[in-house]
C-alpha cells in the first residue's frame, strides 16, 4: 500500500508543473504548492489523530453495549425464519 501511495505523490509531483501552467500559475510557484500542501497534510492528520483518539476512549466506555446490541440484533435476524411463520398464524385475519 506505501507504494501506491508513493507512486501517486511521485506522478503528483511530475505532472503538478503542467497542472499550474494550465490554472495559469507560474511554475515557480509549484515548489510553495507543495510546501503548503504537506503543511495542510500536517494540520488534518493532527486532527483526525486527536480526533481519533477521543472516538477510541468514548467506544471503550460504550463498546460492551455496542457488541451486546449487535449480537442481539444478529440473533433476531436469524430468528426471523423460525418467529415469521408463527406471528402469522398467530396474528393473521381469519
Amino acid at each position: 500500500m506505501q507504494f501506491f501511495f508513493a507512486l501517486g505523490w511521485i506522478v503528483y509531483v511530475v505532472y503538478l508543473p503542467r497542472l499550474a501552467q494550465q490554472a495559469g500559475l507560474d511554475a515557480r510557484w509549484v515548489p510553495w504548492l507543495l510546501v503548503l500542501d504537506q503543511l495542510v497534510f500536517i494540520a488534518t492528520d493532527l486532527a483526525v489523530g486527536l480526533a481519533s483518539d477521543r472516538a477510541a476512549r468514548v467506544l471503550g466506555r460504550i463498546g460492551h453495549w455496542v457488541l451486546g446490541a449487535s449480537v442481539l440484533s444478529a440473533m433476531a435476524f436469524l430468528a426471523l425464519p423460525w418467529v415469521a411463520p408463527q406471528a402469522r398464524r398467530c396474528c393473521s385475519p381469519p
